[in-house]
Order: structure tokens, then sequence, then C-alpha cells
């Protein structure tokens, strides 16, 4: 499948999950931003992970960044031929 319809459908899929959360919640998550990526980069996996990772939380939790000297913006990567393949 071209990554442009496996985009197309994940970012639908991200979009009825938010709507499904809690309305005190919904803001937050939709605050954090969703790269769609077709694999995932050769310094994630030099980082240890599994190739056929499906997705990927990086940066700070929310709430956290505050106590960090340094603070790095949460975002989503989701890794979508991994998620097509195991789908």
């Amino acid at each position: 499948m071209k990554f442009s319809r496996l985009t197309q459908i994940a970012a639908e899929t991200v979009a009825a999950a938010q709507k499904k959360l809690p309305p005190e919640i919904r803001p937050l998550a939709r605050g954090v931003p969703v790269h769609y990526e077709k694999l995932p980069a050769p310094d994630v996996l030099a980082e240890g992970f599994e190739p056929d990772i499906l997705g990927l939380f990086t940066g700070d939790p929310h709430g956290e960044s505050a106590d960090s000297p340094n603070p790095v913006p949460a975002q989503v990567l989701l890794y979508l031929e991994n998620l097509w393949d195991y789908a």
C-alpha cells in the first residue's frame, strides 16, 4: 500500500481515538504532534529498538518538562509499514 494512503488511514485512526478520550484529556492529547514515518530511522534502531517497532513516544511526559533542565517537546512517532505488516 502507498505511504500516502497509510498516512491517511493512520491520521483518521489517531483522530478517532482522540475523540474517544475523556474531555479533560483530549486537548492534551491533541497538543502532542504525531509524526508518520515508513520505518524507524537508523538512530532509533541504534538505541536498541527492534526493527519491527510500531511506534515511539519521545520527549518529556506532560507535567514533567518544567522539572527538566533541557525540556524536550513530546511527540509520537508511528512507523506505518510496521503497523501495516502487524495488522
